[in-house]
C-alpha cells in the first residue's frame, strides 16, 4: 500500500488525511478511470487477513516490485531477490526471445538479460571441464538435508568441436588424458603458442562424447530432490575398467571426507563398467591390492551359511547397479538381433510371434505397432513397456510361450528396479525371479548337446541356409542365450539389491536408501534431455559441443537449485513449477516409503521366486533335462551356476593396468549406444564458434613474446576480421596468440586460430536414431 500511495501521490490522485497519516483517501475519479485499483486493494486486504510468513505467494513480491519501479527512471529500477530468481527461471525455461518480449511489454517487471546473466555468473555454477565440484555438492546436500546419495555416470554424443574457454583459458573439445587416479586432467590444453595448438590438432583426439557424473541425494522424508551435476568432461572412450575403478575410489573418498556417504554407483551396462563392478565387489573376480580391504568405511553384513544362492562377498565399500532401463533395452535388442537364435527348452524366442499378434489382432487389443519391434531403434524403452504389457495377448499365439517367458524377464526387471511404487518385498521377488529364470535357462543350455541345436536349426523355416550353417559352425552356445554382459548385469543388480536390504535390516543404512528406482543412470539421461531442449523456442539446434554442454549445465544447475530452495521449509516464497500429469501421478503412487525386511523375509521371497521360475519354465521341458542331471532343488541349481561362473573368474592387480581389449568379455553386438532418447530434425554443425565474452575494450599492448609465422594471405578482408587485431587490451592478452601475418605482427584470437586450423566440419544429426548409428 505504501508503494501504491507513492505512485498515486505523484499523479495527485490521492488525498492524505492530515489527522491520520495511516489513512489513504482516493478520489472517486480514480476508481472510475482505473477500476482495477479496487480489485488490487481487495487483493492486498485479503493477503493481510490470510497472511502466512512461511508461504508467501510470489505475486505479492512481483506486484510490489512493478509498482516500485514504475515511477522511477529505468536506470534506477531495482529488483528483489525473489524477482531475480523468477527472472532467471523464466530466461532459462523460455529463452531469450520470449523473455525479451515479456520484459519490453511489462515495464519494471523484469530485469535486463545482462542483469540476469550477471546474477547467473555470480552463483558459482560455472562448470569447467573435468572439475569435480565437491564443495558445491556438499553445500547442496546440506540444503536438502541429506548425507546419503547415489552416484550415476553416463555419456552422450556431442559435436566434435574445439572451443576456446576464456574463463579457464583453455581449449575445450580435445579429449583430456586421465591421471593415475582415473581423473581427467583439468585445463590440460592451455597454451600461448599457436604451434602447440597445431600439434594438438594433428595428434590429439577430439571428444565425440561427454561423460557426466550426477549425484542423487536421498532424503529421509522420502521427498523428491533434483540431482546435482558433479562433473562433466569430453572423452574418446579410450579408457579401461581400471580407470573407472580408480576414479570411483577417488570420488568416494573425497565425498566421504566431507561427510557424505555414497551408497554406490550406477552406469549404462557397458561391458567395461560391468567388469569394473565385478572387480570392486568381488563378484566372481579378484582384485589384488584393492583399497577396499582395509578401508575404514568398509561395510559388512552377516550372510547366512544356508544362502547358497548368494554369491556376493560379505564386505563391500560401496554398491553397484547397472541401469535397469539399459538392461531392458539390451534384452529387447537381443530379441530383435539377427546374430542370435534364442532357444529356451522346446520353444523358440522370436519376434515372428509378435508380428503374428500385430497382424491377427486389433491394435485396441495389444496396443503394438511394427515400430515397437524395429531393430534400428536400440534405445526405445517405451517399446519394452508396451511389449511387456502385451504378454497376456501374446499367450494366445500358438508356440509363443518361450517368447512370453523372455518378455516376463524384462517385466520383472522393470518392476524390481524401475517402478517407483514397488515394495521392497516385491523388488526382491521379481529381481530373483529374473535371475532364476536366466540361471535355469543357462543350465539347460549347458546340459543339452550341441547336436540338438543343430537339428533344430535345420528345421527352422525362417532361417536361410547360409545362416543355418553359420550358427552350426559356432563353437559355443552364446548365440542361443542373452549376452554375458546382460546376464552379469541381472545377477549384479539382484545381489546388490539384496545386500542393500541386509544393510537396512541391520540398521547400517536408513530405510530411505531402499529407493532403488533412484539408483540408476537415468539422472544422467534426464540431464542430457534437458540440455538438448534448453535451446530457444525458434532454434532447431539440439546438439552441443563439450563446452556448450558445460554452459547449459550451468543453467540447469541454477534452475535445479532454485527449485530445491523453493521446496525447502526455510524458503518463505514458493515457486510453483509445472509438472507433467504422468510425472505427478507417478510421484503420488511412489509416496509409500520403503519398508525394512528381515533376513527370513528375504529368504522366503527368494525361495518363492525359485519355485515360480521352475513353474514358469515347466511347459518348455527344461525341468526334465535338469532332473536327468540330478539338478532339482535350489541348492543344486546354485551349486551348478556357481561352478559355471567360477570358471569365468576375472583376476587383476590394482597396481597393474590392463588393456582396453581386456575390458570386454565378449563382442556384445546387441549393445546400444548410451545416448539420451530424444530429439527430432537434422542439423549440420560446424567446428568454429565465436565466443563473445572477450569483446571488450581493446587497447594497445607491447609484447616481447616469440612471434609465430603464418602463411601469407591476400585476403583483403583481414583487417575487418574481429579475431585479428593490431592492438589489444592488456587484460585480454591470454586470449590471443601473437603471430606474423604477411610480414606484420598481429594478435590472433584463440577462437579465430581454431577456425584457421580446422580443415573439416564434422556433422552430427539431430535425429536420435541417426546419432546412435553414426556412433
Amino acid at each position: 500500500m505504501k508503494t501504491l500511495r507513492n505512485l498515486l501521490s505523484n499523479k495527485a490522485q490521492v488525498i492524505n488525511d492530515p489527522g491520520n497519516s495511516n489513512e489513504l483517501i482516493f478520489k472517486s475519479e480514480v476508481f472510475q478511470q482505473h477500476p482495477f485499483l479496487k480489485r488490487l486493494i481487495d487483493f492486498y486486504n485479503n493477503l493481510l487477513q490470510n497472511h502466512d510468513t512461511t508461504n508467501e505467494i510470489f505475486l505479492h513480491h512481483f506486484l510490489d516490485n512493478i509498482l516500485s519501479n514504475i515511477p522511477m527512471a529505468k536506470s534506477r529500477h531495482r529488483y528483489q531477490e525473489e524477482v531475480l530468481d523468477f527472472a532467471i527461471c523464466l530466461f532459462i525455461l523460455s529463452g531469450r526471445n520470449a523473455y525479451e518480449f515479456l520484459r519490453r511489454n511489462i515495464p519494471g517487471a523484469l530485469p535486463t538479460i545482462t542483469t540476469v546473466q550477471t546474477k547467473l555468473a555470480k552463483q558459482g555454477f560455472r562448470a569447467i571441464e573435468g572439475e569435480f565440484r565437491y564443495t558445491d555438492m556438499i553445500k547442496y546436500m546440506s540444503t536438502v538435508n541429506s548425507k546419503f546419495a547415489f552416484c550415476a555416470e553416463d555419456c552422450t554424443t556431442v559435436q566434435r568441436k574445439i572451443i576456446y574457454d576464456t574463463r579457464s583459458n583453455s581449449f575445450v573439445g580435445f579429449s583430456p588424458p586421465l591421471d593415475e587416479y582415473g581423473m581427467p586432467r583439468m585445463k590440460h590444453f592451455q597454451t600461448n603458442s599457436i604451434e602447440d595448438l597445431k600439434r594438438w590438432f594433428q595428434q590429439e583426439d577430439i571428444s565425440n562424447l561427454v561423460n557426466l557424473y550426477m549425484i542423487q541425494p536421498i532424503n529421509i522424508n522420502n521427498q523428491k530432490i533434483s540431482p546435482y551435476a558433479l562433473a562433466a568432461y569430453g572423452t574418446n572412450v579410450k579408457y579401461t575398467s581400471f580407470d573407472v575403478i580408480r576414479r570411483w575410489f577417488t570420488i568416494f573418498d573425497r565425498t566421504a571426507s566431507q561427510g557424505v556417504r555414497l551408497i554406490g554407483y550406477s552406469t549404462d551396462a557397458d561391458s567395461r563398467y560391468v567388469l569394473a563392478m565385478r572387480l570392486v565387489s568381488g563378484f566372481f573376480s579378484s582384485l589384488l591390492n584393492s583399497p577396499t580391504t582395509k578401508h575404514p568405511l568398509l561395510l559388512t553384513v552377516g550372510i547366512p551359511k544356508s544362502w547358497s544362492w548368494f554369491f556376493l562377498p560379505a564386505q563391500q565399500l560401496f554398491l553397484c547397479m547397472q541401469d535397469a532401463v539399459h538392461i531392458c533395452t539390451k534384452l529387447r535388442n537381443r530379441l530383435l538381433s539377427t546374430k542370435a537364435v534364442l532357444m529356451m527348452g522346446d520353444g523358440l524366442i522370436s519376434i515372428d510371434y509378435l508380428f503374428q499378434l500385430i497382424q491377427s489382432r486389433s491394435k485396441f487389443y495389444h496396443n503394438l505397432v511394427k515400430s515397437d519391434i524395429c531393430p534400428t531403434d536400440k534405445q526405445n524403452f517405451k517399446s519394452c513397456q508396451k511389449l511387456c504389457a502385451a504378454i497376456e495377448c501374446l499367450q494366445e499365439i500358438n508356440g509363443s510361450y518361450a517368447t512370453v517367458v523372455y518378455l516376463t524377464i524384462i517385466r520383472c526387471i522393470i518392476i524390481a528396479f524401475i517402478d517407483s511404487s514397488t515394495t521392497t518385498a516385491a523388488r526382491i521377488y521379481h529381481a530373483w525371479l529374473a535371475v532364476y529364470t536366466c540361471r535355469l535357462w543357462r543350465i539347460w543350455l549347458n546340459l543339452v548337446p550341441q547336436e540338438n541345436f543343430n537339428k533344430r536349426l535345420s528345421q527352422m523355416a525362417t532361417l536361410s541356409d547360409v545362416d543355418k550353417n553359420e550358427f552350426k559352425q559356432k563353437t559355443t552356445k552364446r548365440s542361443f542365450f542373452i549376452t554375458s554382459t546382460t546376464f552379469f548385469c541381472i545377477e549384479l543388480n539382484a545381489h546388490h539389491l539384496t545386500y542393500l536390504t541386509l544393510l537396512v535390516a541391520e540398521n547400517q543404512l536408513p530405510s530411505e536408501t531402499l529407493n532403488v528406482s533412484l539408483f540408476s543412470s537415468q539422472t544422467c539421461e534426464n540431464f542430457f534431455r534437458l540440455s538438448r531442449s534448453i535451446s530457444g523456442t525458434f532454434s532447431t539446434n539440439v546438439n552441443f559441443s563439450v563446452q556448450q554442454f558445460l554452459n547449459r549445465q550451468e543453467k540447469i544447475s541454477m534452475l535445479n537449485s532454485i527449485k530445491t530452495q523453493s521446496s525447502t521449509s526455510s524458503s518463505s516464497t514458493k515457486f510453483v513449477f509445472p509438472n507433467h500429469h504422468k510425472t505427478q501421478q507417478n510421484h503420488e503412487h511412489s509416496s509409500i516409503p520403503p519398508e525394512k525386511m528381515t533376513k527370513q523375509q528375504v529368504e522366503e521371497q527368494v525361495e518363492r521366486a525359485f519355485k515360480d521360475a521352475v513353474s514358469l519354465l515347466l511347459p518348455l521341458g527344461i525341468k526334465d533335462v535338469l532332473q536327468k542331471a540330478n539338478i532339482v532343488n535350489m541348492n543344486q541349481v546354485s551349486r551348478h551356476v556357481y561352478n559355471d561362473l567360477n570358471r569365468s573368474t576375472k583376476k587383476a592387480n590394482f597396481f597393474k593396468p590392463i588393456t582396453i581389449d581386456e575390458c570386454y568379455d565378449e563382442s556384445d553386438s546387441d549393445s546400444d549406444e548410451s545416448v539420451s532418447p530424444e530429439d527430432p530434425n537434422n542439423q549440420a554443425n560446424g567446428l568454429y564458434s565465436w565466443d563473445d565474452d572477450d569483446e571488450n575494450n581493446e587497447d594497445e599492448i607491447e609484447d616481447d613474446n616469440a612471434v609465430h609465422l603464418l602463411p601469407q594471405t591476400n585476403n583483403i578482408r583481414l583487417q575487418a576480421m574481429k579475431g585479428v587485431r593490431d592492438t589489444i587490451n592488456p587484460d585480454l592478452q591470454d586470449s590471443y596468440f601473437l603471430v606474423n601475418i604477411d610480414g606484420k605482427r598481429k594478435y590472433l584470437h584463440k577462437n579465430t586460430a581454431i577456425w584457421y586450423l580446422t580443415d573439416e566440419k564434422h556433422k552430427l544429426s539431430s535425429d536420435r536414431l541417426n546419432r546412435v548409428m553414426e556412433n
